[in-house]
């Protein structure tokens, strides 16, 4: 107890012998409350049970669905526009479309579809002014599916591929 006294007593010497006290703040000026959802950060979309004889006929397997999930948006946030852009430095153009080259020795290639299932321009941002609102998330919608490149052979094997993207509010 004289302890606790003894400090209010020193501290309040101290304020007023000096009359001045120095307070620090710092902080963090962000644009938007908006958040990935944790499960949005870091995906791992799988494409299994893909055929050599299905890719080879058809060129291209059916589209597997995934979601980036938007949270905690003020009511002034969902009214601005979305812009993300995907990013890659394995870009491959064939015929004016954009596809990412997967590491191993399959030469298949992915493509990224929008909610429309068109392929998306990789490495320029895309903007969305509706977005999905699922209770207190928002969900944008893609797509990625494996393709079959028009001059070079498919072999029976693993791929991977690891593209980024940026989330921006305007």
């Amino acid at each position: 107890m004289s302890k606790v006294l003894l400090l209010i007593i020193f501290f309040s010497y101290f304020v007023s012998a000096n009359s001045s006290l120095d307070v620090n703040f710092r902080g963090i000026l962000t644009s938007t409350t908006c958040q990935l959802s944790s499960d949005s950060l870091e995906q791992e979309i799988a494409i299994n049970n893909l055929r050599w004889q299905y890719l080879n006929e058809y060129g291209r397997s059916p589209i597997k669905y995934f979601f980036l999930n938007i949270e905690k948006c003020s009511d002034t946030d969902l009214a601005k526009t979305i812009s993300i852009t995907w990013k890659s430095n394995s870009v491959i153009v064939i015929d004016g479309n954009n596809y990412i080259a997967t590491d191993g020795n399959t030469n298949i290639l992915l493509g990224i579809t929008n909610s429309d299932d068109k392929l998306i321009e990789l490495n320029k941002p895309m903007q969305f002014s509706q977005v999905e609102k699922v209770g207190e998330m928002q969900k944008i919608k893609f797509g990625v599916f494996a393709s079959k490149p028009n001059e070079r052979n498919i072999n029976i094997g693993d791929f991977i591929s690891v593209v980024t993207f940026t989330v921006e509010y305007e």
